[in-house]
């Protein structure tokens, strides 16, 4: 099928021997309770090396006296908090400071909000630059169906998730947190089926069930006429995919308590994934080897800081 999640299920089953006819463990229940926790740990483990992460940026405009702002439900990291001019250029930014700082606080993150003291004098506008951490639910859908599919709207950035009232995922289930697909992958087949393109998800607004992604699909996306095949999954490196399975089987293993060399084996396998789809992502920028970045805001005299 070309499918990331039908790929990573074939694999999987095909690692411990486990039948996908009267199988004991469901498609829909190895997606959702082994590759997806087996996909955040991999994602997860990878994400202090990489070189190509999906910065996303988060807009917040504060109210007077309000001390708390929700954040996006997959935020990983948060890079910075500032302004930013139509131009793209960072014009202020805020810092974090100590709890017992004499200014305050300034913001800090509390579980799943922003937390800004002392209090907003006024209304402003900033962007939160984050870095997603891959928890999402992945889904594919064939396209069979109105509740099956997709369709692209004339620009070719916007998919709207199943035509019919009730969004039905062949396989995974579909996230219904605002902005959960934030930096996640979506992977759309043309409608004849020959031709597989990928592009960063910018926005994902569940009430519309509509995705929009960074740039644009191409022509041969046709606009708004058919239910496409789509699927959201993590960027479809085969490496990636295969430390995917190699966790997951080791979930798998375990529920199963196949022998000690068996797992060995699956641990072993999961090494080698682990380190090959490392490596691909960390030397990917080259141009700039690592290093420490000394030219930087916060090596700059007469910084305008907010707050």
């Amino acid at each position: 099928t070309g499918s990331m999640l039908l790929t990573i299920l074939e694999r999987l089953r095909a690692f411990l021997d486990e039948p996908s006819l009267d199988a004991k463990y469901s498609n829909d229940f190895m997606v959702n309770h082994l590759i997806s926790p087996s996909m955040v740990e991999v994602l997860s483990r990878l994400s202090l090396t990489y070189d190509n992460p999906v910065v996303l940026r988060h807009e917040v405009t504060t109210v007077k006296d309000q001390q708390y702002y929700q954040l996006p439900p997959n935020i990983g990291e948060i890079m910075r908090v500032a302004e930013v001019d139509d131009n793209g250029r960072v014009t202020r930014e805020s810092l974090p400071r100590g709890l017992y700082n004499p200014r305050g606080q300034g913001w800090s993150i509390e579980g799943n909000q922003l937390s800004i003291m002392p209090f907003p004098s006024t209304g402003e506008t900033f962007d939160i630059f984050y870095l997603p951490n891959g928890d999402f639910r992945p889904c594919y859908f064939d396209g069979s169906t109105t509740a099956k599919g997709g369709r692209l709207d004339a620009t070719r950035k916007i998919l709207t998730v199943a035509t019919s009232t009730t969004p039905s995922p062949t396989l995974g289930a579909l996230d219904f947190r605002e902005n959960a697909y934030s930096g996640a992958t979506l992977r759309l087949w043309n409608a004849a089926n020959t031709i597989v393109e990928e592009r960063i998800v910018s926005s994902y607004d569940v009430s519309n069930k509509t995705i929009t992604v960074r740039s644009a699909f191409t022509t041969s996306m046709p606009e708004s006429t058919t239910d496409l095949r789509f699927e959201l999954i993590p960027s479809g490196f085969q490496s990636l995919w295969q430390a995917i399975v190699a966790s997951a089987a080791i979930k798998l293993g375990t529920m199963r308590s196949i022998s000690q060399k068996q797992m060995q084996f699956l641990v072993l396998q999961y090494k080698s994934s682990i380190k090959t789809i490392g490596d691909n992502l960390s030397y990917m920028q080259m141009r700039i080897p690592k290093h420490f970045d000394k030219n930087t805001v916060d090596n700059r005299r007469g910084w305008n800081i907010l707050g």
